[in-house]
């Protein structure tokens, strides 16, 4: 990020590449394809081949790893949500033909729940049983439908967890970011003020504010006590169609192919 420069160019999907996740320990990378496959990049030995997982019948829209980074969640446009062992690329678990699962997965921070979304308007919640998300690799895995959420009118772009775990945020192609209360499955706020469908949000680290961003060009800021925006911030030329807070930083990916870095 001092440069700008690339450190390394990870080549093998057939098709393009829809999803990227970094494990929190730093050492993978996943990265899901229209090609229907997984690949898992040890960024340690960046020289050897990627690990495959193989198992989706079509394209892999969305890649999450578990706060341990032993479990790698998967949603797929086959329908299907796949939760796999990251010590042996097996799979341990598929939630078969789930109607919200065709597009979007996260953890919750203490890899508990499992949020899935898609095109059916509602976002699906997953107990992992047993702690599993935090046992040995071994361990077997079983992920239990906890509820649903329900109130946007389009399809579901992106979920994200607050920091500690409370609330779920949501964007969608129906202009609005919601944020949810996870404990009660009720919708807290609904976020508006942007005039084309979205494509990401996230968290600040304190969990205070909101970032969304979509296809009218714009990240906007949002106070979640009070629902407000208070900042929009432009210079794109194109949809943003990725964001992602740190260390004081908000980074977001854009269709005309640039990254951004705000303070």
């Amino acid at each position: 990020l001092q440069t700008g420069n690339p450190l390394k160019t990870l080549l093998g999907h057939q098709r393009s590449v829809n999803t990227l996740a970094l494990s929190p320990d730093g050492c993978w990378i996943a990265s899901g394809s229209q090609d229907a496959t997984i690949r898992l990049w040890n960024l340690q030995q960046p020289d050897q081949p990627p690990r495959i997982l193989a198992g989706h019948s079509q394209r892999v829209w969305s890649v999450a790893f578990s706060p341990t980074a032993q479990i790698l969640a998967s949603a797929s446009e086959d329908h299907t949500v796949k939760l796999w062992n990251l010590a042996n690329g097996e799979c341990y678990q598929t939630m078969a033909k789930d109607p919200t699962s065709n597009g979007i997965v996260a953890f919750r921070p203490d890899g508990s729940l499992l949020a899935s979304g898609g095109p059916d308007h509602m976002i699906c919640l997953w107990q992992i049983e047993s702690n599993s998300a935090q046992a040995a690799p071994a361990a077997i895995l079983d992920a239990v439908h906890l509820k649903y959420l329900q109130g946007h009118t389009d399809t579901q772009s992106a979920v994200r967890f607050s920091p500690d775990g409370r609330y779920l945020a949501s964007s969608s192609y129906d202009h609005t970011a919601k944020l949810w209360d996870i404990t009660m499955g009720q919708c807290l706020k609904t976020l508006k003020g942007h005039t084309n469908r979205l494509w990401s949000v996230a968290f600040n680290p304190g969990g205070t504010l909101l970032a969304s961003g979509g296809d009218d060009r714009a990240v906007k800021l949002w106070d979640l006590q009070t629902g407000q925006c208070i900042r929009t911030l432009q210079g794109h030329t194109d949809a943003v169609l990725s964001l992602t807070c740190a260390d004081g930083l908000l980074i977001s990916g854009h269709e005309d192919e640039t990254i951004r870095l705000w303070n």
